[in-house]
């Protein structure tokens, strides 16, 4: 047999055949870059899912958070507005032992006494054990400064000079 001898390629041969080469291997990796360009999309799509489930649970949390502060310190407040009340209450009921018990239960009136200032509670409870420590039957005194002057003037009042006519003509 006889060697046979390598044939050599002609310019357009060979470049024909690397364009060919080139050509399959560019689609190849065409498509191979088609498929990661959609898995990234897939995966960056499950990212802002993700993002967007983390956000609205943080918010849920944050808010969850804030309401049950609120609550909190609305049960404490109204802890301390009940043992205020109840001992402002108490205070009253030493002070002023000769007062009905239905002056001490009425609903309005222990809210209000709770939520006065300290210093008006503590005038009205003044007010209240000197009001209480009047024996029965010993009121005070209903005269007042104004009494001398109500006495000086008639029971009813004198209109007749709202009627009377002006001495002195009128232009119209």
């Amino acid at each position: 047999m006889a060697d046979k001898e390598p044939r050599l390629l002609t310019e357009d041969e060979a470049y024909a055949i690397a364009a060919a080469e080139v050509k399959r291997e560019t689609a190849s990796r065409d498509e191979e870059i088609s498929k990661l360009k959609a898995e990234n999309l897939a995966l960056a799509n499950e990212k802002d899912t993700v993002v967007a489930r983390e956000t609205a649970a943080n918010e849920r949390a944050g808010n969850a958070e804030t309401a049950l502060k609120e609550y909190q310190d609305k049960v404490q407040k109204e802890a301390e507005q009940a043992k205020l009340r109840e001992t402002r209450i108490t205070a009253l009921r030493e002070k002023a032992s000769r007062m009905p018990d239905a002056f001490f239960t009425d609903p309005e009136r222990v809210n209000r006494v709770a939520a006065m200032s300290e210093d008006d509670f503590n005038a009205f409870a003044a007010d209240l054990a000197a009001a209480s420590s009047l024996e029965p039957g010993n009121d005070p005194p209903r005269e007042t400064a104004m009494r001398n002057v109500a006495d000086s003037k008639p029971n009813k009042p004198d209109f007749s000079k709202l009627f009377e006519r002006p001495k002195t003509p009128v232009q119209v």
